[in-house]
């Protein structure tokens, strides 16, 4: 699932270039990123409507991959799929915190339990796409470090009880990339400030949330643009005869999230303080 855009779309076409049988998982089937894997006209992509958080497409999803294997056996399932969210807290409707951990948390969940028992003769594996906001959390990234934190321990149990069964599981935790994600950003975040609750918009004002908006898409801006080294690791995940059981592309994300994983909070904290927004809210002005 989430062969759409970004790394899942990339990620199908890669791994169909070296002569693997794909079934590409998108929300939207019949929209641009689909129509892209499925003008190709290869038998060996296959195209699936797949809402990870639907029960009933998750199961068709799974009967067609079974029904279409014929003498092959399913070898890997990538987890991709994902949504976000960045903004404080209090802007954050409770609504959206549980959309964000229905498609991120149970949506893997929910298509991983489908897919078990295909890949369990062949001994195959699983690779969840998480976040290093799985790993420390940044103010205005709480939703989303939440729902992949969460994806990161459920890896973690996984792959523990899977041993058993010689199916490994594999964990991709890239930092910040010039996807959808990163680039829609800023209208999101505009829409969401819009709908908060006057009262929630009284204290902290216009003023902070500009200055929010600034930092956040300074942030943005600083994404990494090369998403292919996310797929490289993604690839190595799938064909390597002995994967690593985490991967963290870019060696200096790498180094950077090691230390800060490491550092007390106290100092974490005051670390992310000094470049988050400055201003005060509003509500403690001083007449």
């Amino acid at each position: 699932p989430g062969c759409d855009s970004g790394f899942g779309h990339s990620l199908a076409q890669r791994l169909h270039s070296k002569g693997y049988t794909v079934y590409a998982g998108c929300l939207f089937s019949q929209q641009d990123g689909a129509k892209e894997l499925r003008d190709m006209q290869s038998d060996r992509m296959h195209v699936i409507q797949l809402d990870v958080t639907c029960d009933d497409q998750v199961e068709k999803g799974m009967e067609y991959v079974r029904s279409t294997l014929g003498d092959k056996q399913l070898w890997a399932l990538i987890n991709n799929a994902g949504i976000a969210s960045f903004g404080e807290i209090e802007w954050t409707s409770v609504p959206l915190f549980k959309k964000i951990m229905d498609v991120n948390v149970i949506g893997v969940v929910r298509v991983t339990k489908a897919f078990l028992p295909l890949l369990r003769n062949i001994k195959g594996r699983v690779i969840n796409v998480a976040s290093l906001a799985g790993r420390y959390t940044i103010p205005a990234f709480s939703a989303y470090s939440m729902s992949k934190v969460a994806c990161i321990a459920f890896s973690d149990g996984l792959r523990q009880e899977m041993s058993k069964f010689g199916i490994k599981v594999i964990t991709v935790e890239p930092g910040l990339y010039k996807t959808p994600i990163a680039t829609n950003v800023s209208s999101d975040t505009e829409r969401r400030w819009a709908s908060t609750p006057t009262d929630i918009k009284e204290v902290y004002g216009e003023e902070y949330f500009k200055e929010f908006m600034t930092v956040i898409t300074s942030q943005m801006q600083r994404a990494r643009e090369n998403v292919e080294e996310v797929v490289d690791l993604m690839v190595h995940a799938v064909t390597s005869s002995n994967p690593k059981i985490r991967y963290v592309p870019y060696w200096v994300t790498n180094v950077r999230s090691t230390i800060l994983m490491y550092l007390p909070s106290v100092l974490r904290d005051k670390l992310f303080r000094s470049y988050s927004v400055r201003c005060e809210p509003k509500c403690m002005h001083k007449e």
